[in-house]
């Protein structure tokens, strides 16, 4: 029984799937990494932000995009990925 279960899996972990999924992971931690860096200005050199919030959007957005190939708008961002 766990071995077909195993075998059903497998395709997801292919090393294709693991490369696209490691890219677009590393885009996601770019992107933001960007965003965090131009929101910092030299009249406010630091800002505040949920750590937990942020990571959770990063992840989710990930995850979205590797496994069900649909990029998150900011509106899905905010229903699903940020605290209300």
């Amino acid at each position: 029984k766990s071995h077909a279960k195993r075998r059903a899996v497998m395709p997801a972990f292919s090393s294709n799937h693991v490369k696209r999924m490691m890219r677009v992971s590393l885009d996601k931690m770019e992107a933001w990494i960007k965003l965090m860096v131009e929101q910092t200005t030299e009249d406010e050199p630091s800002f505040d932000f949920d750590v937990s919030e942020e990571m959770v959007c990063i992840v989710l957005s990930a995850q979205s995009e590797t496994a069900f190939e649909y990029e998150m708008t900011e509106q899905d961002m905010d229903t699903f990925g940020k605290d209300q």
